[in-house]
């Protein structure tokens, strides 16, 4: 269980959780991508390999204090990887600051593996569960 690894931010995501319960915990994973790290990041269960991106500069050196892996600074629009090379990416709450948002898929789609998973968020303003935030 990542019960005791699991979170994102400030916030604990039951869902998330239960999805990368399936999937770092049942596969062997080399390259794990937090596309939108923030200064808090996400953690994870150890896998081999994880990479957070955030476009700030002060939430990276924030970030390099506190978790271990590789946070470097750079856009979800151009990002410095080559193509095929991650096996899962995590983008949560992250696209709805951006305006170029195809761009970004065109790009976790571009570094993901043929086999790759996607978990990602955007914040619905309409969801009731928000009040309870």
């Amino acid at each position: 269980m990542l019960r005791h690894y699991w979170h994102v931010g400030k916030y604990q995501y039951v869902f998330y959780e239960f999805l990368l319960e399936q999937i770092i915990e049942r596969q062997n994973l080399d390259f794990v991508l937090d596309a939108g790290c923030g200064f808090r990041g996400s953690t994870f269960a150890p896998v081999k390999h994880l990479i957070g991106v955030d476009i700030s500069r002060s939430n990276v050196l924030a970030i390099h204090q506190t978790k271990q892996g590789d946070f470097i600074v750079a856009s979800l629009t151009h990002l410095p990887f080559r193509s095929e090379v991650f096996d899962t990416v995590l983008n949560v709450d992250v696209l709805e600051h951006i305006k170029g948002k195809l761009t970004v898929f065109a790009e976790i789609a571009r570094i993901s593996r043929k086999s790759a998973h996607f978990v990602g968020s955007t914040t619905n303003q309409l969801n009731p569960l928000l009040l309870l935030d």
